[in-house]
């Protein structure tokens, strides 16, 4: 089986031969009408003798690229069980042969973010439906992210279901059922938790509010503490008195026995002064003295991240002017079968490209085999372009800045297949191909 990829300026399309299989038009009528979500829309082409059977794949992913590189999540083979469960009420609706479903991982497309899965039906094309499902499962359960085990459990679940004889998919809704059952359960557990909490919570404040009722009033409290400050006043005063006539009492007798004619009063009254005063000096010393500042010092070797523009930023002041002016305004043309468009959608800084030769690389370097982009932020030799007979192909080369696909940065030297609309941003100056 032959699988070609073609396209015009809105659309791009996986094209299949209806040669193999001959004349199908019960099945072909079927499929020209149907609307199911996991089957990708159908067109038939008439070229002279020749019948092609045109899947539009605008704006899909193709599910093996993806698989590899990002591995299978739960999510993702929740997805998977999904769509194999919807294949299996596709069939009976359009009366349809489940061995005419393609079920390669490299003709399927995903379309994101909601990550729902599409298949090509060919019709009059007879392959076992069951091994191609278990293929596709064993396939699956290979590049499924390890490190999530309740996928990795999820997806061994599926690939023994598949294994059964005589499976059936519409049992697979069983596995989606336990795993509502489970998410379901753990709704209930939390909400348990939450009662439970919210119930301790009330019974707290309830006895904090007994607790409240049986103080006294703050009037009746307030009273209560100046009396006690009043007391600890008389008792100090009290006490001091007692302690100055103690020390009158001795300082007398002393002066008695040194035989001199002071007055013991005067003696203890400038003694008190004194201390007084050294304590009073003490105090404030400590807290007019001087104080260690503790200055943080700036290091000599650090530099600001932004400091000197040494971080390229790009801002783009054009907004949406460029589809309401007429100068800017953007016409797409029909384009020869050797040519590829890159529309700039920001046209104040860089042009349309109007690729002609393959391969070719886009960047600043003024070149033969380079289309230039003339904005800071682009590498010499930014991004590598190709074509083949899957389809074109772009490839960042370890630029600078970066290479993005409708927002997804690729890594580096990462190759990637164009599709009709998609937004690529060279170091964030934006073009769409078509």
């Amino acid at each position: 089986m032959e699988i070609a990829y073609s396209g015009d300026a809105f659309h791009t399309y996986m094209v299949i031969s209806s040669e193999e299989w001959g004349e199908n038009e019960d099945e072909e009528k079927m499929m020209s009408n149907q609307s199911a979500q996991v089957l990708l829309p159908f067109q038939v082409q008439r070229l002279n003798d020749r019948k092609n059977y045109c899947y539009d794949i605008s704006g899909r992913m193709e599910f093996r690229s993806y698989i590899e590189r990002k591995q299978a999540d739960r999510s993702m083979i929740k997805s998977v069980i999904r769509f194999i469960a919807g294949l299996d009420q596709a069939v009976e609706e359009y009366l349809l042969m489940p061995d005419g479903l393609l079920l390669q991982p490299e003709c399927m497309y995903l379309e994101m973010p909601e990550e729902n899965l599409r298949a090509a039906y060919i019709p009059g094309r007879k392959e076992d439906f069951s091994k191609q499902l278990k293929e596709l499962t064993a396939w699956l359960l290979e590049n499924t992210y390890h490190e999530d085990r309740e996928g990795v459990l999820l997806a061994y679940e599926l690939y023994k279901s598949v294994q059964q004889e005589n499976f059936l998919p519409g049992r697979l809704k069983e596995l989606l059922r336990e795993e509502k059952k489970e998410n379901v359960q753990g709704e209930l557990d939390m909400e348990t938790n939450k009662t439970f909490v919210e119930e301790a919570s009330d019974k707290g404040q309830q006895r904090e509010e007994v607790d409240a009722d049986s103080k006294e009033p703050a009037s009746k409290k307030l009273i209560q503490g100046k009396k006690a400050i009043a007391w600890k006043i008389l008792s100090g005063i009290a006490v001091g008195a007692a302690v100055v006539s103690y020390i009158c009492g001795w300082t007398g007798k002393l002066l008695q026995t040194a035989g001199m004619t002071v007055s013991a009063e005067w003696v203890t009254a400038v003694f008190i002064l004194g201390a007084g005063i050294s304590v009073l000096y003490r105090l404030l010393s400590r807290r007019t003295g001087p104080k260690e500042v503790n200055v943080e010092k700036r290091d000599p070797d650090h530099h600001d991240l932004f400091e000197g523009g040494g971080v390229y930023a790009f801002t783009d002041e054009t907004g949406d002017d460029i589809w309401n002016t007429d100068e800017n305004k953007t016409i797409l043309l029909s384009r020869s079968e050797n040519q590829i468009r890159l529309l700039s959608l920001d046209k104040k800084i860089a042009p349309d490209l109007v690729l002609d030769r393959f391969p070719c690389m886009v960047g600043s370097l003024q070149a033969e085999d380079i289309y230039v982009i003339p904005v800071r932020g682009i590498s010499r030799k930014h991004a590598r372009i190709e074509k083949t007979e899957k389809g074109i192909y772009l490839m960042d080369l370890n630029s600078t800045n970066g290479t993005r696909i409708n927002g997804e940065e690729l890594k580096k030297n990462e190759k990637r297949r164009l599709m009709a609309e998609d937004i690529i941003e060279f170091a964030g100056v934006r073009y769409m191909f078509c």
